[in-house]
């Protein structure tokens, strides 16, 4: 019964982790980062950088609340740096139209039935109309005006993809070295490769724990059959030549030497899933056997914690909070479940 329960929440850890990576996958692109910054970054700007690395596309986002809801001057293009829900229109495309999109709670709030496609909408003293409207949202995007990044802007992000044919992290580096030359100081980064890989890291680690535990089993079992085998042998040694022997305990022969394939394919296995791990180079510690090494980790991992919580958090990073916490809650009614079915069982 105990195994049986093992096994169920091994599955369950599981088909959670990999749902977690497949959902994050399909609604983010993992070639993005995302960069918080300090001082003003114009389009023009942005778009040498784009063009000296190579980048695939970018978007600068300015975000302040604007009358209860969430302002976001962009640049267009978010909707290749993530999944954005059009449930009618279309998203920002070209920034010198006086065009918008806007939230369904928005929409419902000020145009009530009408059909909001079309009609004038007025932000900070200025007309817009709006082609689009997106699915669960109380935000609402203006396309990028140089005009207005003197507003007083909360949150200042760009989100840039880097090319497959590019060297990711070098490339990351790179940007971040020219936005600071340009006087651009970068508060806070998201690399959405490292959050998408997160639960699919998990899910190696999980495979190879279990993976070593059969490992370590077949192990001992090899010692105690190879053992066995000598000591049997030795009581016949002098009557016996060690072929001999072997020749007549070749069932117990094969058995070891199937044993010892096992353990050459699980060692393998095991290596060719640590391949595939995704580690953040932030948390590898600058020197693995120095105890300060894993403290400074530490800070600079509660650090990014401290300044997501004053400054808030980055849209992947939301979705995976409320994945951890799903994923608690669906644990803890399994553990609860699994424990009065076994006590009506005993019953």
């Amino acid at each position: 019964m105990e195994i049986k329960k093992r096994v169920i929440f091994i599955i369950i850890i599981i088909s959670f982790l990999l749902s977690g990576h497949l959902y994050l996958k399909y609604k983010y692109n993992p070639m993005v980062v995302e960069m918080c910054f300090s001082g003003n970054l114009s389009r023009d700007d942005f778009q040498n950088l784009k063009e000296k690395h190579k980048l695939d596309g970018y978007s600068i986002n300015y975000e302040m609340p604007y009358k209860g809801h969430t302002l976001i001057m962009t640049t267009g293009l978010d909707n290749q740096i993530r999944d954005i829900n059009i449930i009618h229109g279309e998203y920002i495309f070209d920034v010198e139209k006086t065009e918008i999109v806007i939230g369904d709670k928005i929409a419902d709030r000020y145009f009530d039935t009408e059909a909001p496609i079309g009609r004038e909408f007025s932000i900070l003293g200025k007309k817009y109309k709006i082609m689009g409207i997106e699915k669960n949202s109380d935000a609402i995007y203006i396309p990028f005006s140089e005009e207005l990044i003197s507003q007083n802007w909360i949150k200042k992000s760009v989100n840039f993809i880097i090319s497959p044919k590019r060297r990711f992290y070098v490339t990351i580096e790179r940007v971040e070295n020219q936005l600071s030359s340009m006087g651009i100081n970068v508060i806070d980064k998201v690399i959405y490769k490292e959050k998408i890989y997160g639960y699919l890291n998990l899910i190696i680690i999980l495979a190879v724990i279990i993976l070593i535990k059969y490992l370590v089993k077949l192990i001992k079992i090899l010692i105690n059959k190879v053992l066995d085998l000598w000591h049997k042998y030795k009581e016949v040694s002098r009557v016996l030549e060690w072929y001999e022997y072997l020749l007549e305990k070749k069932v117990c022969l094969v058995i070891i030497i199937t044993i010892a394939i096992a353990i050459i394919m699980l060692i393998f296995s095991i290596f060719k899933l640590m391949s595939y791990l995704w580690i953040p180079s932030s948390a590898v510690p600058s020197n693995l056997f120095s105890l300060m090494s894993y403290i400074d980790v530490f800070k600079l991992k509660y650090s990014e914690f401290c300044l997501h919580l004053k400054d808030g958090f980055s849209n992947i990073a939301i979705d995976i909070i409320f994945m951890n916490f799903l994923f608690i809650l669906v644990l803890i009614i399994s553990a609860v479940a699994m424990k009065v079915k076994s006590e009506k069982t005993k019953g």
